[in-house]
């Protein structure tokens, strides 16, 4: 169990990583190998946190928020995985195939927090058309009054978002828990496929190959199935 000062850790980590992919200073605090490796640190699973940084940071390198884009929210899933790892306990909590999953779990569930970030955003530009009229009558302390609101909107929504993408990876993962030991144990090669699929689908997106990108990766994951079934 996680002390109450651990939780409190956690949560503004979510807090100031939310607020710094777009809001606020982007300081590269929300890239998911920053704020996983701080979340690691706070939780006492450094070591676990770095890998599930590394594994995110490659899925999502070339998929930045930047102006009206809204990429996938990949803070709140490295920050969730992190948790889910160090909370988590039962059937196969100690292998590397649970690392693994957590973090393709977490990687689909990034587009559905990307939801709460499109809901932010819907809020914070009708704050923004409430603006003109409040500095007309209030001046400068209304027009801040609304950038507050802004941010204190962001932050809602990053904590939303952690809290959506960690319920739901604990209740997939109790789901397969049993299903991950025993693959574990009768396909111990199968526990590194993961990692050469993600490093496999990072150069896939550095290329940019469109549609021809479905076959070569769907190849590449074939032929890495049986590379490991031969070793």
């Amino acid at each position: 169990m996680l002390a109450a000062q651990q939780w409190a850790m956690v949560i503004a980590i979510s807090l100031l990583a939310g607020l710094d992919r777009t809001a606020l200073a982007q300081t590269l605090l929300s890239r998911p190998l920053v704020c996983a490796c701080a979340t690691g640190l706070v939780l006492g699973n450094f070591s676990v946190a770095f890998q599930v940084g590394l594994l995110l940071e490659l899925l999502w390198l070339m998929r930045l928020p930047v102006g009206a884009a809204v990429a996938p929210d990949d803070t709140q899933a490295a920050i969730a995985a992190v948790l889910v790892l160090r909370v988590y306990s039962g059937p196969g909590a100690d292998s590397a195939l649970l690392l693994a999953l957590v973090v393709l779990v977490v990687a689909i569930l990034a587009e559905a927090g990307k939801c709460c970030d499109i809901w932010a955003r819907h809020i914070n530009e009708r704050l923004f058309i409430q603006a003109d009229p409040a500095h007309s009558h209030g001046g400068l302390p209304s027009i801040t009054a609304c950038n507050n609101c802004g941010l204190a909107v962001f932050a809602l929504a990053s904590l939303l978002s952690l809290t959506l993408i960690t319920a739901t990876t604990v209740a997939l993962i109790h789901i397969g828990a049993v299903i991950i030991a025993d693959i574990s144990l009768v396909h111990p090669a199968w526990l590194y496929l993961p990692y050469v699929l993600v490093g496999v689908a990072a150069v896939l997106v550095a290329l940019n190959m469109g549609r021809r990108m479905v076959l070569l990766f769907a190849g590449s994951y074939l032929l890495a199935l049986v590379v490991l079934e031969l070793c």
